[in-house]
């Protein structure tokens, strides 16, 4: 059966003129590289789209960080503020809100304005979930202004209902974040391990800032913190120690360390300094009862300090990832540019392929065997098309040029040649 398909592909291989396979091969060689080219081609393009849409959503999230940090800090103030037991505290306090407030609805309001684009349309939901909670903030300022303008504050329900409010639109922010970033966390090793520490700082802000909440309840109520308290500020301290250590590491594999050392080695010694000066005051179960050495105002200066140099730390760092971005679509767009080229010419050298069988061998063939179909009918003929070239098609035609002229010298026509052959003798 074999021999039999394999006979029947040579009688029509034999049957196929020389034109017709070198076109078939010309023709096959230029799919296989377009093909080649193509694909090659749609990759580094999917590759590139990838890129420049991972830039964008990393743009997304540094805006919804902002958001994310800038409302904790409101909200640790407030509490701060209903909480405090003398006016001398809130009005030291009432600046630092005004400024915290007016930062949170410009992360808050830039966030809503990126995620209103058209190809964020998905999120749409979460964005409308995230609108009405800091809706909901935003009704509890007037009566947090209304509590905060009498003489004694100490409404604890409202207390209460601030803190989940702002927890919640905290939690809704990092919930859009991780929602949005989570699709884009494959695209890229080295980016996966930006992400993963990135979301180790977040950590690290977010714990910090629940230690700023609660010691600077506990420093405006001049009382002992609570056991609950206490816990809560040891369970944290463990996390924070963790999310310190990991993002050290992260940072060290994805090669992002060496852009951000010096501000991560200032934002680690801040932490450790603040940490050092509250751990004896505020760790210890039943030590102190009040009477703080610190008033609230430089505590909240002390912790604005060492998240100045947090907000520091994610600048850098988010620069370094929009330079290894800058560089991942800068060399993707060089593969593009590449392959591009690779391909126009694989183009250009079949089409030249074309060009130079059909003008200069199979035109002149075809040529000379017409001149020798005409000599064979006895008409004179001119083996043109050669043109003086020397390669084999020159040479044959200059050799053909000669063999017509000789055999018109000696020929004569047919009829005397056979009255010759029958008027010879016969020896």
């Amino acid at each position: 059966m074999i021999a039999r398909t394999l006979g029947q592909f040579r009688t029509r291989l034999s049957g196929l003129s020389i034109r017709h396979i070198l076109v078939a091969i010309t023709a096959g060689l230029t799919l296989l590289i377009a093909a080649l080219s193509v694909r090659d081609l749609m990759a580094d393009g999917e590759r590139l789209a990838q890129a420049r849409a991972l830039k964008d959503a990393m743009g997304v999230s540094d805006r919804l960080f902002d958001a994310a940090n800038s409302i904790a800090v409101e909200r640790d103030l407030v509490l701060s503020m209903l909480q405090a037991r003398d006016s001398e505290t809130r009005a030291s306090l009432a600046r630092a809100i005004s400024e915290s407030r007016s930062a949170s609805d410009r992360a808050v309001q830039t966030a809503f304005q990126v995620l209103g684009q058209p190809h964020l349309s998905p999120f749409r939901p979460l964005r409308a979930e995230l609108m009405a909670r800091y809706s909901q903030v935003r009704a509890l300022r007037t009566q947090v202004d209304q509590s905060l303008a009498a003489p004694r504050p100490s409404d604890a329900r409202l207390a209460r209902d601030w803190e989940a409010s702002t927890t919640a639109l905290m939690d809704q922010v990092e919930r859009l974040w991780a929602g949005f970033i989570r699709p884009y966390a494959g695209v890229d090793a080295v980016v996966t391990l930006h992400l993963r520490y990135r979301h180790m700082l977040r950590t690290i802000m977010d714990y910090t800032g629940r230690e700023r909440s609660i010691i600077g309840q506990v420093i405006s109520q001049d009382a002992g913190a609570a056991p609950e308290q206490t816990a809560t500020l040891l369970r944290d301290q463990g996390e924070l120690d963790l999310a310190w250590r990991m993002s050290r590491l992260l940072a060290e594999q994805s090669g992002l360390y060496g852009a951000i050392a010096l501000e991560y080695s200032d934002a680690e010694s801040h932490y450790q300094t603040l940490d050092g000066m509250v751990r004896d005051l505020f760790y210890v179960p039943g030590v102190h009862r009040g009477g703080y050495p610190i008033t609230p105002d430089f505590w909240f200066e002390l912790s604005s300090q060492a998240s100045e140099s947090l907000a520091m730390l994610r600048q850098v760092s988010q620069r370094a990832t929009q330079r290894y971005l800058d560089g991942m679509i800068a060399q993707t767009e060089r593969e593009i540019a590449v392959q591009s080229a690779i391909a126009l010419a694989a183009l250009l050298l079949c089409a030249a392929s074309f060009w130079i069988m059909q003008a200069r061998v199979i035109g002149p063939i075809n040529r000379i065997i017409d001149a020798l179909t005409r000599v064979g009918r006895g008409e004179p003929a001119r083996f043109e098309g050669a043109g003086g070239r020397s390669d084999e098609i020159g040479r044959l035609a200059s050799v053909l040029n000669e063999f017509p002229a000789g055999s018109e010298r000696t020929r004569a026509p047919a009829g005397e040649r056979c009255i010759e052959a029958h008027s010879m003798p016969v020896r």
